[in-house]
């Protein structure tokens, strides 16, 4: 078997040589233009460009610092357009991947969306000194922050931008645990 994946007109020795080159030259560059493309929607910057200059129109919906912390998943969702999948990833995107979905068609054209945000954060009370506010008990006065809350109309508009279009009624539940 020859070493060459496509005949040489001639195999003299700069031949081979020249070949050996342009080869790993050309191996090399695909492999990093494969890992380019593979990694793309990963970049912040990309995300800012097509948030800012409003290319698609999921980046009229919702506010930048969701899309840019969503960008990835949003981008890789997109050829399932319409499908229970691409809003389950974009939900989980948008409120954590604990995220509970539950869809519920009660009627035809008629979707119902829960969604239960677990994803929180716990925070101590702490006074304009720097020290932690405590209770009478000694304890740390605490509060909890849920990550990625968003306002409804956001959700609303991210929705629209998907059901809409289809002719779906949705009514959707958001309920923080």
């Amino acid at each position: 078997m020859n070493e060459f994946e496509f005949q040489l007109f001639r195999k003299e020795k700069d031949d081979i040589s020249n070949y050996k080159i342009w080869k790993a030259c050309n191996d090399y560059t695909l492999a990093n233009l494969r890992t380019y493309f593979e990694n793309a929607y990963s970049s912040q910057g990309l995300g800012e460009i097509i948030y800012d200059g409003q290319y698609i129109e999921i980046s009229k919906a919702i506010r930048r610092d969701i899309f840019l912390q969503s960008f990835d998943t949003i981008m890789q969702s997109l050829d399932k357009t319409g499908t229970f999948e691409m809003l389950i990833t974009i939900i989980k995107a948008i409120f954590g991947a604990d995220a509970g979905i539950t869809f519920n068609m009660t009627s035809p054209g008629v979707l119902e969306i829960d969604i239960e945000q677990h994803s929180s954060d716990v925070s101590n009370w702490i006074a304009k000194d720097g020290e932690n506010i405590i209770t009478i008990d000694g304890d740390n006065l605490i509060f909890q922050i849920f990550i990625n809350q968003i306002y409804i109309d956001e959700v609303i508009n991210l929705f629209n931008q998907f059901l809409k279009p289809a002719g779906i009624v949705y009514f959707m539940n958001i309920t923080y645990v």
